[in-house]
C-alpha cells in the first residue's frame, strides 16, 4: 500500500477513539459487538482464549479493530487483557493515553516485574499492555522463551487476550506470535488493501497452519453517511457500518467474522 495512504488513514483518527467506549448505542458499536458474537461461536468446539489481529500492509485498521472488539467483550464482564506486539510501529498506548515505557521489551529484556508491566485502563475490565522501549532486533524478543513462559502466566489470568501484530506482508512477526495464539482475525480495507495482496497475505497465513477465524473489511466506500458523531460519519446497511472522517466521501465499514 501507498505510504502516503497510510498515513492519511492514520491522521482519519488522531486520537485513537474507541467508538465502542464514545457511542456504545451506534450501529457501528452493534456491528462489532456482530463480530463478538462470531468469536463465540467460532469458540464452540475450538479453544479462541489468545486472539491476534493482523492485516497485509499499514494502515488498514487492525489496532481500532482489535481495540473496538475487546471492548465488547469487556462489555460482557469478560476480563480482558490487551497486548502490543506491533515492536515496530506501535500504537496501543496512544489509545490509553499512556507513555510508552515499562512495556512488553522491557520485561523481556530486564527485571521489570510483572506487576509493572500490566497496566489498568479506566475500563475496570480492560488491562492493556504496551510494546515498551525500541529494540534492534524485534523478532528475537517475540521469540524468546521468556514471552512463552509469559503467555502461559496471562492465560490464566484473562478471559480474553487480544494481540495486536504487524502486518503479515511487512514483517514476518505475525507468524512467532501465531505459536502462542488460538486464531487470528486477519483486517482488510477496501480503499487501502488490494486484492492480490489480501489474498496472499490469507493463503500465507494458512499455509502457516494459523487459524484464520475470518476478516472484518475496513473503509468501504459509501455515499450519503447521513449520521454524524465525534470525528466520523456512519451509515447502517444491513450488517455493515460505514465510518468515515470528517469532509470526506469515504466511509469504514465492517462485516462479521466469518469463515
Amino acid at each position: 500500500m501507498n505510504k502516503a495512504k497510510a498515513i492519511q488513514q492514520e491522521k482519519a483518527n488522531p486520537n485513537h477513539d474507541v467508538i465502542t467506549l464514545l457511542d456504545p448505542s451506534s450501529h457501528i458499536s452493534e456491528a462489532y459487538r456482530r463480530i463478538k458474537v462470531g468469536i463465540e461461536f467460532s469458540s464452540v468446539d475450538n479453544i479462541n482464549k489468545v486472539i491476534q489481529i493482523t492485516s497485509s500492509n499499514q494502515g488498514e485498521g487492525k489496532t481500532l479493530t482489535l481495540l473496538n472488539i475487546a471492548v465488547t467483550f469487556a462489555e460482557d464482564d469478560k476480563k480482558v487483557l490487551i497486548i502490543d506486539m506491533d515492536l515496530r510501529r506501535p500504537e496501543i498506548h496512544h489509545a490509553f493515553k499512556a507513555v510508552n515505557k515499562d512495556g512488553l521489551t522491557d520485561y523481556l529484556g530486564n527485571d521489570l516485574p510483572l506487576s509493572t508491566l500490566i497496566k489498568h485502563s479506566k475500563n475496570k475490565n480492560i488491562d492493556f499492555i504496551n510494546s515498551g522501549s525500541k529494540v534492534p532486533y524485534p523478532l528475537k524478543m517475540l521469540n524468546s522463551t521468556k514471552l512463552k513462559d509469559l503467555m502461559k502466566v496471562l492465560r490464566d489470568k484473562y478471559d480474553y487476550i487480544f494481540i495486536d501484530c504487524p502486518p503479515i506482508l511487512v514483517v514476518s512477526d505475525a507468524l512467532i506470535v501465531s505459536r502462542f495464539s488460538d486464531s487470528c482475525i486477519f483486517v482488510v480495507s477496501q480503499i487501502f488493501s488490494d486484492r492480490k495482496s489480501s489474498i496472499d497475505a490469507v493463503k500465507y497465513l494458512k499455509n502457516n497452519h494459523v487459524n484464520v477465524l475470518g476478516a472484518v473489511f475496513t473503509n468501504v466506500t459509501r455515499k450519503n453517511s447521513d449520521y454524524t458523531s465525534y470525528y466520523y460519519q456512519y451509515d447502517h446497511y444491513y450488517k455493515h457500518y460505514d465510518e468515515s472522517p470528517k469532509n470526506k466521501k469515504s466511509s469504514n465499514t465492517t462485516r462479521e467474522v466469518s469463515k
